[in-house]
């Protein structure tokens, strides 16, 4: 083998670890865009979690507050019921006391 031909194969070995380098740079950009990607799934399924349980508590919110009518009415009901009793039942005894008095 001549100089020549060492110069050659030397070239060609150059050009050869040029295009290695180049594809290694390509991969090494390829694996950091995976990493950020793979970063960045992580942190949307945290924040879906946690905005899952953000639902979860405001349904339960929610259900208070819409239950809350319902008890207010629940307790107008009874006071208005024990209000009619209260004045069917003083009725009933000042009449009872009117005809007692009657007959004394």
């Amino acid at each position: 083998m001549n100089d020549e031909e060492v110069m050659i194969k030397l070239e060609n070995q150059s050009v050869r670890i040029l295009n290695i380098e180049h594809c290694i740079e390509n991969l090494e950009k390829g694996n950091q865009a995976m990493h950020d990607l793979v970063l960045s799934v992580n942190e949307l399924a945290i924040n879906m979690k946690n905005m899952l349980q953000e639902q979860k508590d405001q349904g339960e919110r929610l259900k208070k507050l819409e239950g809350e009518p319902v008890e207010q009415l629940k307790s107008v009901r009874l006071t208005v019921l024990t209000a009619i009793i209260s004045a069917l039942a003083g009725t009933f005894v000042t009449g009872l006391i009117a005809v007692i008095s009657g007959y004394i």
